[in-house]
C-alpha cells in the first residue's frame, strides 16, 4: 500500500520530464518555378458537340401488325415478304380468357331464361287462382308486370316503360 504513492509520483515526474525539450522548427515551404515551355497560342475553333439520340428508322413499305387482344398466335397466314392489303387476315390469335367470358355470358343467359320460366309459371298459377276467385285483379296485375319484363329480358328485347297513373 505504501508503494502506490511512490508509483504515482514516479509516473507524474516522467510525464513532466517528457514535456520538456526543444521545440521543433516548422518546415519552410520551398518555392518551385514552373518548367520552361514553349509559347501557347490561343485561337477560335469550332468544337463538335455531338450527343447520342435514340431513334427508330422505318421504311415506307413496311409496317407493324398489332393485335387488339392479348393471347397466343395460333396460325399465321402470310410469310415474310408477302404483300398484304388493309383488312386482310394475317394470323389468328387464341385467347383462353375469351372462352371463360363466353361461358360466363352463357350462364347469365341460362339464369335469365330460368327466371323467365319461373315468372311464367307464377303468372299461370296466379291466373288460375284469379279465375277461381282466390286472388284479386290487383294481385294478377302485380304478378303480370314483372313476368312480362323478365320474358322480354330473356328474349333480348328492351323493357317497356312504366305507365304513370
Amino acid at each position: 500500500m505504501t508503494a502506490r504513492p511512490y508509483l504515482i509520483s514516479a509516473l507524474g515526474a516522467a510525464l513532466l520530464l517528457s514535456a520538456c525539450g526543444e521545440p521543433k522548427e516548422a518546415a519552410t515551404p520551398t518555392i518551385r518555378t514552373a518548367p520552361a515551355a514553349g509559347r501557347l497560342t490561343i485561337r477560335a475553333q469550332t468544337v463538335a458537340d455531338l450527343k447520342p439520340v435514340p431513334g427508330t428508322l422505318t421504311t415506307r413499305d413496311m409496317a407493324e401488325a398489332r393485335a387488339r387482344i392479348s393471347g397466343t398466335l395460333a396460325a399465321l397466314s402470310v410469310k415474310e415478304g408477302d404483300i398484304v392489303r388493309q383488312g386482310q387476315m394475317i394470323g389468328r390469335i387464341k385467347d383462353d380468357r375469351l372462352a371463360l367470358q363466353t361461358g360466363a355470358f352463357d350462364a347469365q343467359v341460362a339464369a335469365a331464361a330460368a327466371e323467365a320460366a319461373r315468372a311464367q309459371a307464377d303468372l299461370a298459377r296466379t291466373r288460375d287462382l284469379f279465375s277461381h276467385g282466390v286472388y284479386a285483379q290487383a294481385r294478377l296485375d302485380q304478378v303480370r308486370g314483372p313476368g312480362q319484363g323478365r320474358q322480354r329480358q330473356s328474349d333480348g328485347g328492351p323493357r317497356p316503360a312504366r305507365r304513370q297513373r
